[in-house]
């Protein structure tokens, strides 16, 4: 089948909420997801709209990315559906589905993206998170995917818009990730939270998201110590997330500077400096491998970059 255009990139995935930074904070990870969409002479039903390689090709039946994708693409190319038609997409990704690291927003974020440069559209952020932020609802994981680094993010007060700004991460400060063998649904772990929270708790976490924010900007140990702690999302994904308390009781006296669920998880980060992430990479992965859920225990850097082009034909 002929080709008229092809376009790949490269997405890194993310974390977000970072503790206390629910729906504002996210940082990019280096580890990759890679889109390729091409664009088709004709519609050859024979060819899959959608194909997975890598990690994320081992998803479960509860995961609904192929829908999620599908669902972008049609929004964007409501006016020329016989183009849409003639779309396919390839996703070959070291990011698991379901596990907390942004492999969702990666992939949608490439599909859009490729949507815009398939109708000689230029992709600026602004226009790619306001839409993403309609059809997602939740923009700070795109937020790092797309431009990189430490994001803070929030929707503008007309709702129209998304405000997403980047600071420079502490090259000291090294993610260590645990990642369990069971998946869980985004939208299922959103379900779990309550509609309203103790003032006290909302306080608390306005405090420590402010903390953290400083801790970045000053590169602060002390302070990033005293901010990675939520009172308004953890503690009530906790039952379907059990991984986070286990490595939290486990830490004892190693040197961290702290740890928080991955998202809404079922993954957990552990973040050490680095003069610490050998000692506390050994030790973390020394109790994994005592354990039967088949955890993996990952260093993953801060991605500076965002998302990137790697070809256009």
């Amino acid at each position: 089948m002929a080709v008229i255009k092809r376009l790949t990139l490269q997405i890194p995935g993310s974390i977000s909420n970072l503790g206390p930074g629910f729906d504002s904070l996210a940082l990019a990870l280096k580890i990759y997801c890679k889109v390729t969409v091409t664009l088709l002479e004709k519609n050859d039903p024979n060819i899959p709209f959608i194909s997975f390689k890598g990690a994320v090709a081992k998803r479960s039946e509860s995961d609904d990315i192929d829908d999620l994708l599908y669902k972008v693409l049609k929004s964007i190319w409501k006016g020329n559906p016989d183009l849409l038609r003639c779309i396919r997409m390839e996703i070959e990704s070291e990011v698991p589905l379901g596990c907390g690291l942004g492999g969702s927003s990666a992939a949608i974020l490439g599909a859009l993206w490729g949507s815009y440069v398939f109708q000689d559209r230029i992709p600026n952020p602004p226009d790619l998170l306001a839409e993403v932020s309609l059809l997602e609802g939740h923009s700070e994981g795109f937020s790092a995917s797309l431009l990189g680094d430490f994001i803070v993010c929030a929707r503008s007060m007309d709702g129209e818009r998304v405000i997403a700004k980047q600071m420079n991460w502490p090259e000291r400060w090294k993610p260590i990730f645990l990642i369990p063998s069971y998946r869980r649904n985004t939208e299922a772990m959103r379900s779990c939270l309550p509609e309203k929270v103790p003032l006290s708790d909302a306080a608390f976490n306005i405090q420590r998201s402010a903390l953290l924010v400083s801790a970045v900007v000053r590169d602060d140990d002390s302070a990033i110590k005293e901010a990675l702690h939520d009172k308004l999302h953890e503690s009530y994904r906790s039952p379907h997330v059990p991984l986070l308390a286990r490595v939290r009781a486990i830490l004892g006296d190693l040197p961290v500077l702290g740890s928080c669920l991955s998202g809404a998880g079922p993954s957990a980060m552990v973040l050490v400096t680095e003069k610490h992430r050998s000692e506390v990479f050994e030790a973390l992965k020394a109790w994994a491998e005592t354990e039967d859920s088949g955890i993996s225990v990952l260093a993953i850097d801060a991605d500076r970059e965002g998302l990137r082009e790697l070809s256009l034909e």
